[in-house]
């Protein structure tokens, strides 16, 4: 399935504030998570938390992923608020990778997937040494 651009989903006049609060709460949060993430001097921490703030968008799209599948939405909201939720949080994941990978390498002067893998989960701490050694 080819996602639609944020733009491309048509929401009523009543759904464009819940959208516009969605959309400001996870550019508030990215920005909250970003503020702490780079002031962490270990790359494990660093990787850490990186991975948990992944876990905590990959939830939300799972909630609200169930909702639509489970048609649970409340009236007055539609499946294309559901969907352009589910976009904006694809995007800023992606964003996330794409500003914080730098930081980190940068930062360690290591692999941005030594601890983290592509998804934005941990690697276990086996595989982490492992690359670690092998990009030696």
């Amino acid at each position: 399935m080819n996602n639609p651009n944020l733009n491309q989903i048509e929401l009523t006049e009543e759904e464009k504030p819940t959208s516009l609060a969605f959309g400001l709460s996870l550019y508030k949060a990215y920005k909250l998570a970003f503020s702490q993430i780079i002031n962490f001097s270990n790359p494990y921490s660093f990787a850490k938390f990186f991975c948990d703030y992944i876990k905590e968008l990959e939830k939300m799209k799972k909630e609200i992923k169930d909702h639509l599948e489970s048609n649970n939405i409340p009236s007055g909201l539609s499946i294309n608020l559901y969907n352009q939720m589910i976009i904006a949080l694809d995007t800023i994941k992606k964003i996330s990778f794409e500003e914080i990978k730098p930081i980190y390498e940068r930062k360690f002067n290591e692999s941005f997937y030594t601890y983290i893998n592509e998804e934005g989960k941990m690697k276990s701490v086996f595989g982490a040494m492992r690359d670690s050694f092998n990009n030696r």
